[in-house]
């Protein structure tokens, strides 16, 4: 059995999972080498004060003006403008997944990153965006010190909180008009980083993290004023907590749609009739990815009751 970083038992629920989900050898194959060895990668940056930094590759067009992706090899945590707070460094799939948010009709005022850390979401909304109020919030208590130093570096003006998202829903019911959700997943793509995910393919794991992923959202669209939006991201590529689980929110939410944008029609799923993105680690960019953006259409009368606060 191949070493994938991942259990021996794991490795054959990729096995499935790579059968089950490519159509001929040739797919299959790419994307389990993307992810067995895979390829030297280039880091994305966003750029928050100043140029690119030199030696940026060619744009892709999903690229905002201040979003650089750097060359294999390139260490911008070395540059001191990264020290300096111009540069956050992120995965390329990560950069991506957040510019979907520049598809939004209007700018946001007030944006809710529900599950922050290390930051690369807050930071995205910052500079793309410069809110009103910028709430960078983490459940997890031991990832708010690098949450803390990654926004305090790159002087990005927002409230670090530690609630549950079904706190949120309650003491800001309809508070945002942006509310981030950059779920807690199986991070399937981490194989793809050279990191261990143990359990990340077992179909046990799987489910556990798409339940989760809909108490989050459930609470997260409470938190979205009327005419707001919700963007959902997730760096794993099962279907459960990603097609399905945009199927599931818009079947309890009438009002809520999921709205799309031609730069990202080569990722476009054909796993759902509604517009949403993935990215795999063999057809970048980056690790891979999953990201879909819904706009909340209802008047708040018929939005109070769609859902309830979710706790379990």
């Amino acid at each position: 059995m191949p070493d994938w970083g991942v259990s021996i038992r794991d490795s054959k629920s990729l096995a499935r999972f790579a059968g089950a989900h490519f159509e001929g050898e040739a797919e299959r194959s790419a994307f389990l080498s993307a992810l067995v060895a895979p390829a030297p990668r280039g880091t994305a940056v966003v750029v928050l004060e100043g140029a690119s930094p030199p030696g940026a590759v060619e744009p892709e067009p999903w690229q905002p003006p201040f979003v650089a992706v750097l060359p294999p090899g390139a260490r911008p945590g070395g540059d001191p403008r990264h020290a300096a707070g111009e540069l956050y460094a992120l995965d390329p799939s990560s950069a991506w997944a957040a510019g979907l948010m520049l598809a939004l009709p209007t700018l946001p005022q007030r944006v809710l990153d529900l599950c922050a850390a290390p930051g690369g979401k807050t930071v995205f909304a910052w500079r793309a965006f410069r809110p009103e109020r910028l709430v960078a919030n983490e459940v997890v208590g031991k990832r708010h010190g690098a949450l803390r130093s990654n926004l305090d570096r790159c002087r990005v003006t927002a409230e670090v909180t530690q609630m549950d998202s079904a706190v949120w829903a309650e003491a800001e019911p309809e508070g945002f008009d942006l509310v981030v959700v950059d779920a807690p997943c199986s991070g399937q793509s981490l194989v793809a980083k050279g990191k261990d995910a143990f359990g990340a393919f077992l179909p046990k794991m799987i489910a556990m993290n798409a339940a989760r992923q809909r108490r989050i959202l459930a609470n997260a669209l409470l938190c979205v004023a009327p005419g707001g939006a919700l963007l959902y991201t997730t760096c794993t590529f099962a279907p459960e907590e990603d097609e399905e689980t945009v199927e599931w929110l818009l079947a309890r939410a009438p009002g809520v749609q999921a709205v799309g944008s031609p730069l990202y029609d080569p990722w476009r799923s054909t796993r759902s009739a509604h517009p949403c993105y993935r990215a795999y680690p063999h057809r970048g960019p980056g690790a891979g990815g999953f990201a879909a953006l819904f706009l909340d259409g209802r008047p708040p009368r018929e939005k109070a009751g769609t859902f309830r606060p979710l706790t379990g």
